[in-house]
C-alpha cells in the first residue's frame, strides 16, 4: 500500500519529530498543493508566502538548528573553536 502525505505528517508527529502545530501546519501545504496540482488552482500570494515560511521552519528545526545547537555545546565544552 502506497502511503500518502498526510499518514506521513502523521506518522512524523506520532514518532514526536515534528509537533501536532508542526503537523497540522504542513497539513495546510498539503491542502493548498493538492489545490494547485489537482483542480489547477491559483493561489494568492501570500498563502504561497505562508507554504514557503512553513517549509522553511520545518528545515530549520529538524535540520539546520539542531546542528547549530551541537557545535555551541561543543564550543561551550571546549571541544571545538571557531575558526
Amino acid at each position: 500500500k502506497v502511503e500518502g502525505i498526510k499518514t506521513k505528517i502523521k506518522k512524523m508527529e506520532n514518532l514526536k519529530i515534528i509537533t501536532p502545530d508542526g503537523a497540522a501546519l504542513l497539513l495546510i501545504v498539503k491542502d493548498f498543493g493538492n489545490l494547485a496540482a489537482h483542480e489547477i488552482k491559483k493561489h494568492h500570494p501570500d498563502d504561497l508566502s505562508l507554504c514557503i515560511d512553513i517549509i522553511e521552519d520545518v528545515f530549520r528545526s529538524l535540520y539546520i538548528l539542531p546542528k547549530q545547537a551541537k557545535t555551541s555545546r561543543q564550543i561551550l565544552e571546549g571541544k571545538w573553536k571557531r575558526v
